[in-house]
């Protein structure tokens, strides 16, 4: 009986892009979540609140996110394969994604917004519910959230970024 041992895993240098950067990504979004927690939303304000006030506070940190960092992580991916630091794919890009960067990023923010949105909001409305919610549970219900963003979304939006078509940098003479 012979064991064959896995080949081993060597990351492309797109793959280590996109860890490096979604990493990055996690970090903005627990600062940003935090900030945003801090100075916008009350505990008092949702204890007894109805779905729709959770529902629509939750929707907010979904969208505004994902609009925001995958505009600014796009254009920061096609600068960087602008300038060769790291290759676009080969292949064709996914057939279910856009490329008007605008249609593409409202496509993964609804996707997101039913995935991770919708549940999010139940579980917080269930906390506000039981009079549980505390400022310090809501900050750490947002945190964890604005890194479960950056975890799931942040990969998308960067791998999406690298099929796009480099553009050229400033200044560089198109011919």
């Amino acid at each position: 009986m012979t064991v064959q041992a896995a080949a081993p895993r060597v990351a492309t240098p797109a793959s280590r892009y996109v860890a490096n950067e979604t990493m990055v990504g996690i970090i903005v979004n627990l600062i940003m979540a935090g900030l945003v927690t801090t100075l916008t939303n009350r505990a008092d304000a949702f204890n007894g609140a109805n779905l729709s006030y959770v529902a629509s506070d939750m929707a907010k940190a979904t969208i505004f996110p994902i609009l925001a960092f995958g505009f600014g992580l796009t254009m920061a991916t096609r600068k960087r394969l602008g300038t060769g630091a790291v290759a676009t794919f080969a292949s064709p890009p996914p057939a279910w994604s856009p490329r008007n960067l605008l249609l593409r990023l409202i496509i993964l923010a609804a996707i997101a917004l039913v995935v991770l949105g919708a549940p999010a909001a139940l579980a917080l409305y269930g906390l506000c519910e039981a009079k549980a919610l505390t400022p310090i549970r809501l900050m750490l219900f947002k945190l964890a959230y604005g890194a479960v963003i950056g975890v799931l979304v942040t990969p998308v939006v960067l791998i999406l970024a690298l099929y796009d078509r480099p553009t050229a940098p400033r200044g560089a003479s198109r011919r």
